[in-house]
């Protein structure tokens, strides 16, 4: 799990290992989940990003990040836009 950005203070993570990954599993059957992030503790509701979004979310990370995408590209073995097909999603603070 990577927090690749943020949408309205909220992190937003990518699942590197896929929709086989532990937590992504998990938060497909139970969205609702209890987030500790910088100096925040709240509870949220899982809300799944579709690919365009991911992707524009990606990008603007890869020009944050250029050294740390080349090194994500090597570690798993895919270009950077392959990451806009990994499950992603936004914490937002349930009110």
């Amino acid at each position: 799990m990577e927090v690749i950005g943020e949408i309205d203070n909220a992190p937003v993570v990518i699942a590197g290992f896929g929709e086989k990954s532990d937590w992504v599993l998990n938060l497909r059957k139970n969205p609702q989940l209890e987030v500790i992030w910088a100096s925040r503790n709240y509870t949220s509701y899982v809300e799944w990003l579709n690919q365009k979004d991911a992707s524009t979310i990606l990008n603007d990370y890869k020009k944050r990040n250029p050294n740390l995408v080349k090194l994500y590209e090597s570690l798993f073995q895919m270009s950077w836009e392959d990451f806009s097909k990994l499950p992603a999603c936004i914490l937002p603070e349930t009110k």
